[in-house]
């Protein structure tokens, strides 16, 4: 199978795909030919290094980084120029930024002590090499799937500034500046306002501002515009944590408070004397200082992303899964594809297509009416565009090779154009990441086409389609001189595709791959006005194509819905913290529409579901943790529904789907741990479906896909992995029931991307022994239509045979 990918080259590196890019530069995943390694490769723009002095001075700091070797920090690898551009090649990190993961809610004391216990190790690591960070940020701090955190981005903006490229000229490292800009300003202490100097102590404010906020929900200190937020960091103390957060225990307050300081001389000496002291709150407790860097040791090479875009890359997890399947030898690989189905029945049929995508981001299979488009390697024409339409012979066939050859153009986010077709992304050797346009009209004779060159060159612009209505296509683009900003096209023509605003004016990013919520007449969307504004919440219009600004908002107004003509959000204030909000489309009011958690505490209200005329989300309280809640979209009519998780503890409901006139959704609580819960939004009817894995443990449901009186969920009973499962009302009583086994034993194929066809059939993706993918046909008749596409043959096909209930 070939791993190619090739989005482009540069020097020696491949550059796979576009990580990220904002005012100094684009960040790439890209292999290293020389060493054969996967690195994240930071290309810094052009014009922020014109003057050779600067590009003398940003090459020197980054070789000063590049000597720190801590494993909670990514390693600075090499500094060299290709293609007349500078180029950072680091250590490539699987982990998602701190800033994403707070979105869904603030963390608990005992996670954050954890957390800034790793900060502070990479920045006595730092701090030992002359490096200050000057831009500590939780946008700055990857955390892996095991809670390991590393510290990235380091010295690279102060090396810049320092130099003029992009504020005012110093030679010395702790000179004073006068702007505060090049960092982020709500992490950015007094002495940055006052052209104070560049001191160890800078980085502790920051740890101490982003840990205040892990835990608060908020940051410190917040304010409408920047002169506001100046002032109050110049003249005031945020509330102490210990008011804000009851459960912080007073030394982890007073620690925070101490780094928060407004004197540096007033904060910890060091960040060493600073994690001594967090070794003392009861959230470290037995905590030992001098073997904490060798019992949190991780070693983290560089690996391949965990992303269901790349079926062929061998992840940690399939890594594991591949070690075993070698242990269990042929006995596994056999009975994988032995795997029996018992189906819920004939009676159990869909009512209509529906097209689901849980993970956004991990859109590698659509299906458009009876055809499934994805994205497969068979060895010759490297990660194509492939299509299967279910019907006599189940075989697929190559739809467009767009990169031709052996090399890859990775098509991915793809996304249904409501007049037709749809619109994906792809990557080429000539024009990078850009859009991509199919008919799919007719899966014989498929054709794919590029709509425009945004970025001209290798590079790309790693555009994202988001919503689509009638022609019009609304999708995320980044360009250098203009950031990443929503773009409109009809999926056609090239002069058609334009940007439709740039909402932050200069190279800065409105928005990063933020979806929208969409209405019958446009778009919702949250993007950067600016760097003292924030988020703001916009209205895009089908009918004439414009965006209009409704007001500034809060992060986690990202998530949101509408009850009629209200839309429902999550935004703060000072005096309510993060709270439910509504905007009347009507009257066009935008306030306050329940302080669930009175006073200044977050209630941070986010999951949200519509149905009827109703609102389900999720919410905190002090008595009752995250629960389910509901709304009709007046300040009377929202309450929380059922304490499922007794006490202050969490029950966290998410994943909400309608079927079989209820609503179905995942939970937790201390006796069942996760699992699959329905209600119909009252107390008597919101209740445990089944305890798929008996006891304590969590089963861990997800996917979950809704039929007329069915749903679909991938779970794992602690017997055959995570495998595909149902839930039905029988008799009055729910039952849940395992459907396939496709990879026996303890590990599962873990089901994926289920969805509807035209005729109510179903595609999925499942995991294969060999750490592959699998597309399988489940079909309301008496088969199951395997189209496996393992190593180099992605058009075999395998029928598995249907179990009756009766055992025929």
């Amino acid at each position: 199978m070939s791993n190619e990918r090739n989005l482009g080259k540069s020097g020696p590196y491949r550059l796979d795909r576009v990580l990220g890019s904002g005012g100094m530069g684009v960040v790439h995943e890209a292999w290293d030919t020389r060493l054969e390694r996967r690195v994240a490769l930071k290309m810094v723009h052009p014009h922020l290094l014109a003057d050779p002095a600067i590009s003398e001075r940003f090459e020197k700091e980054a070789k000063r980084a590049a000597r720190i070797e801590h494993p909670n920090v990514v390693r600075v690898y090499r500094v060299d120029t290709h293609d007349g551009r500078l180029a950072i090649e680091m250590q490539y990190i699987d982990g998602t930024p701190l800033n994403v993961l707070l979105r869904s809610g603030p963390i608990s004391p005992r996670d954050a002590a954890d957390l800034l216990r790793q900060v502070l190790e990479a920045l006595i690591a730092c701090h030992e090499q002359g490096v200050i960070h000057c831009d500590l940020k939780p946008g700055n701090l990857l955390v892996t799937r095991n809670g390991h955190v590393m510290l990235t981005d380091f010295g690279i903006a102060r090396a810049l500034y320092d130099s003029g490229a992009l504020g005012p000229s110093s030679e010395s490292t702790s000179a004073p500046i006068t702007s505060p800009m090049w960092g982020t300003p709500q992490y950015c202490p007094p002495e940055a306002w006052e052209g104070g100097a560049i001191t160890p102590q800078w980085d502790l404010y920051a740890a101490g501002a982003l840990i205040y906020e892990a835990i608060a929900g908020v940051p410190p200190f917040r304010s409408p515009t920047l002169a506001a937020l100046m002032k109050a960091i110049l003249t005031t103390n945020p509330p102490p944590l210990k008011t804000v957060v009851p459960d912080t225990s007073d030394a982890l307050s007073d620690l925070v408070a101490f780094m928060l300081a407004h004197d540096p001389l007033a904060r910890p000496a060091s960040a060493r004397a600073a994690l001594a002291t967090l070794c003392e709150t009861p959230e470290l407790e037995g905590c030992a200082l001098d073997t904490l860097s060798i019992r949190n040791y991780v070693e983290l090479e560089p690996a391949p992303r965990v992303d269901a875009e790349r079926s062929d890359v061998v992840t940690p997890r399939r890594r594991r899964l591949a070690l075993l399947a070698s242990l269990f030898g042929a006995f596994l690989i056999c009975a994988a594809i032995a795997g029996y189905l018992i189906f819920p029945g004939r009676d159990a049929q869909p009512t209509a297509p529906v097209f689901v995508t849980q993970d956004p981001k991990a859109s590698n299979l659509l299906v458009v009416e009876n055809t499934a488009y994805f994205g497969a390697d068979d060895g010759i024409h490297g990660n194509e565009l492939w299509c299967s339409e279910i019907g006599a012979d189940n075989t697929c066939k190559l739809a467009a090779d767009i990169a031709p050859g052996s090399v890859s153009s990775n098509p991915r986010h793809f996304l249904v154009r409501e007049s037709g077709g749809f619109v994906f992304t792809a990557d080429s050797t000539e024009a990078g990441a850009e859009l991509y346009f199919c008919d799919g009209s007719d899966s014989k004779s498929n054709n794919a086409r590029i709509i425009k060159d945004i970025v001209q060159g290798p590079i790309g612009s790693n555009p994202e389609a988001v919503a689509s209505d009638g022609e019009t296509v609304l999708f995320f683009a980044t360009n250098v001189s203009v950031g990443r900003e929503l773009w409109r096209t009809n999926g056609i023509d090239a002069d058609q595709t334009v940007m439709v605003a740039d909402t932050y004016r200069g190279v800065e990013s409105a928005a990063g791959s933020r979806g929208g919520y969409k209405t019958a007449d446009g778009v919702y969307f949250v993007l950067q006005k600016d760097v003292s504004r924030g988020a703001t919440l916009y209205f895009y219009s089908y009918s004439d194509g414009s965006l209009r600004e409704i007001a500034d908002v809060g992060e986690h107004a990202a998530s949101m819905t509408q009850v009629l003509r209200h839309l429902l959000f999550a935004n703060s204030s000072d005096a309510e913290g993060y709270e439910l909000w509504n905007f009347d489309e009507g009257s066009q009011e935008f306030g306050l529409l329940h302080d669930i958690w009175p006073g200044p505490h977050s209630s941070h209200p986010s999951e949200f579901f519509s149905i009827g005329g109703r609102a389900f989300f999720k919410a905190r309280t002090p008595e009752a943790g995250a629960e389910l809640w509901i709304a009709l979209g007046n300040p009377v009519d929202t309450s929380q529904i059922f304490d499922i998780n007794p006490g202050a503890g969490d029950s966290d409901p998410y994943g909400f789907v309608l079927a079989a006139d209820h609503i179905f959704f995942r939970a937790k609580d201390d006796m069942h741990g996760r699992e699959l819960w329905v209600t119909d939004g009252t107390i008597q009817g919101t209740m445990l479906v089944a305890d798929v894995m008996p006891g304590s443990d969590s089963s861990e449901p997800y996917n979950l896909v809704a039929g007329r009186s069915y749903i679909l969920f991938t779970a794992n009973d602690g017997v055959h992995g995570e495998e595909l499962w149902s839930a039905r009302l029988v008799d009055g009583k729910w039952q849940a029931r395992l459907v396939i086994d496709l990879f026996p034993g303890p590990l599962g194929s873990e089901p994926h991307h289920l969805q509807w066809t035209h005729d109510n059939r179903a595609f999925f993706l499942a995991k294969t022994p060999d750490a592959g993918e699998t597309l399988c046909a489940l079909l309301p008749g008496p088969e199951l239509e395997g189209i496996e596409l393992q190593g180099v043959e992605p058009t075999r096909v395998h029928t598995f045979r249907l179990r009756q209930d009766d055992g025929t």
